[in-house]
């Protein structure tokens, strides 16, 4: 008996999976407009089509891929994430699945070009966010869905960031989310499998109600992106430490996220670009312990006071000012090195800069001595604030 029900349970996954991958969409490339993956956007206009192998559009009710047949790994994978797509179906156990549904002649990643390669199989739509039913979980195995992504950041910030995005949704939210790869650091699979050198994802979060949602996003819409890197260096960090803004992303990748949205409000939620074309900067909007923060001070000028508990306080810190000795102390609290030329440590009573610049490792303390003149008061209350090379303020230091 134990042996039929087995058989019946590999017959029931395997016509589940005829079923996914014969249901892949390949015709026409309007069909991108019935999904609702793709309801806020196609980001690099993906299309239906076999002449556009590194742009090819695979859409599914579970997500929306925009392929790349040539790195063997998606550009970008999109879905739609609300309360009816969690449910009571347990994680696929089998094999990873190729994607027998690619175009003839195309190679088709398989499970085996992962193995003993170091980089986990990771999922862009992940399989917590597809536990309605049996099938919906299946799908996200399926190998255009997935890309070679390192232990230390699949298992940690990503995962930490798939699981706020499910909290977040809990809550009586929806959420839109693109996530996608970019860059090389070498192949697998005889050079039909590209390892990316960064991955990235970007998330926009509604109030769940019905109609067109792409009207119901407005300035104040909670927006969140990062952008990190695919090694192991991402250890013990926080997903915080990755982030940037919608805006930087497209820079980096060239797409064009939430384009559905009114242009004057897609530009107010994606904010700025990427600083000097690097994207690890806490860039606005950010989140701190799990709560969207208000945007920081911007700089205007050292006697001004920004009071403490505006300044995010990351991704450095002021751990102290010695008035005495005429030295400021700062702590890289990020995962990423900062380049600390062109920002400002202001003594906010004398109204005037401590010198600070160069370098600061990820987790590095520095001690930042003063010019030959003393600007730090010793006799009455000097607070201190840090900006960074845009203007904004990082950090405050009450006296």
């Amino acid at each position: 008996m134990k042996i039929i029900l087995a058989v019946l349970s590999r017959l029931t996954v395997f016509l589940l999976l005829m079923n996914l991958l014969a249901g892949c969409v390949s015709g026409s490339a309007q069909v991108a407009d019935a999904s609702r993956h793709l309801a806020l956007g196609n980001p690099s206009g993906a299309v239906v089509d076999v002449r556009q192998p590194t742009n090819y559009l695979l859409l599914r009710d579970q997500y929306a891929v925009g392929y790349h047949r040539d790195r063997g790994i998606p550009n970008w994978v999109s879905w739609h994430l609300q309360m009816s797509d969690f449910g009571p179906a347990e994680r696929y156990s089998g094999s990873f699945i190729t994607d027998q549904s690619l175009p003839e002649g195309w190679y088709r990643v398989t499970h085996a070009d992962y193995t003993s390669s170091g980089y986990d199989r990771g999922h862009m739509t992940p399989s917590a966010d597809r536990t309605a039913t049996e099938e919906d979980n299946i799908a996200t195995f399926i190998l255009t869905n997935i890309l070679p992504q390192a232990p230390d950041n699949n298992r940690g910030v990503w995962a930490q960031l798939e699981e706020y995005a499910r909290a977040v949704v809990r809550e009586g939210n929806e959420a839109y989310i693109i996530a996608g790869s970019a860059g090389s650091l070498g192949t697998l699979a005889q050079g039909r499998l590209t390892i990316p050198e960064h991955v990235w994802k970007v998330l926009l979060f509604l109030p769940e109600a019905e109609g067109d949602d792409a009207t119901r996003v407005t300035a104040d819409t909670m927006v969140l992106a990062v952008w990190m890197p695919n090694d192991n260096s991402v250890a013990n960090a926080s997903w915080q430490d990755y982030q940037t803004t919608v805006r930087c992303v497209e820079d980096l990748t060239g797409y064009d996220f939430f384009s559905a949205v009114e242009p004057t409000i897609q530009d107010r939620i994606e904010g700025q670009g990427c600083p000097d074309g690097k994207p690890y900067r806490a860039l606005l909007p950010l989140v701190v312990d799990d709560e969207l923060a208000p945007p920081p001070p911007v700089f205007a000028g050292c006697n001004v006071d920004p009071g403490p508990g505006v300044a995010p306080e990351r991704p450095v810190r002021i751990v102290t000012v010695d008035k005495i000795a005429e030295t400021v102390t700062l702590e890289n609290v990020s995962a990423t090195a900062i380049n600390l030329d062109g920002w400002r440590m202001c003594s906010i009573r004398g109204g005037q800069d401590h010198p600070i610049s160069g370098m600061l490792e990820s987790g590095m303390t520095r001690v930042f001595p003063g010019p030959d003149a003393n600007i730090w008061s010793n006799s009455s209350s000097d607070p201190g604030a840090l900006y960074d090379a845009e203007g904004y303020l990082i950090s405050y230091w009450p006296d």
